[in-house]
């Protein structure tokens, strides 16, 4: 998508929060990988002080809210106008999915299913799906295999 510039000389951020997972850049710059992970529940405390010995369970807060949904674009980095946001999207396990407003802190993703298309050049056809998975298949071109997670219907759902 194209956007402009705010206006003024405060700091410029971008909410992902709704994106899933994925990366962005802006004019061609990185800005980060994006994935909405929500914080667990459980061990939040309500007042943090960082003073003394680190822990890695001091100050947890946020609990039962995404881990990070703001990203910092550099002032430098931007244009008055047509400036440039690339995203590339993985989309949110299926688990994750509804077809309703907010329920139980899960988003809501309507008429964004992800769709593959397949096609040839004109006077090809394609005969036959040799393999697929969903999940974390391992080996490159011609040699795949399955990973340690696979949906066992991931060949007939390509296929169909």
């Amino acid at each position: 998508t194209h956007f402009d510039a705010p206006g003024g000389t405060d700091p410029v951020v971008l909410n992902l929060g709704s994106m899933g997972k994925g990366q962005a850049w802006v004019n061609g710059h990185h800005i980060g990988r994006y994935w909405t992970l929500v914080s667990p529940k459980d061990g939040c405390q309500r007042t943090c002080d960082y003073r003394g010995a680190y822990n890695s369970a001091k100050c947890t807060t946020n609990c039962g809210e995404p881990t990070q949904i703001w990203y910092h674009i550099p002032r430098s980095w931007l244009y008055t106008s047509s400036n440039l946001l690339v995203s590339e999207t993985h989309y949110p396990p299926l688990r994750m999915w509804t077809h309703s407003d907010l329920i139980n802190r899960r988003m809501v993703v309507n008429n964004m299913t992800p769709e593959m298309h397949l096609q040839c050049e004109d006077g090809h056809t394609i005969s036959s799906i040799e393999f697929a998975s969903y999940g974390t298949p391992q080996g490159s071109c011609q040699m795949f295999s399955r990973g340690n997670c696979h949906a066992p219907n991931s060949l007939s759902v390509v296929s169909q």
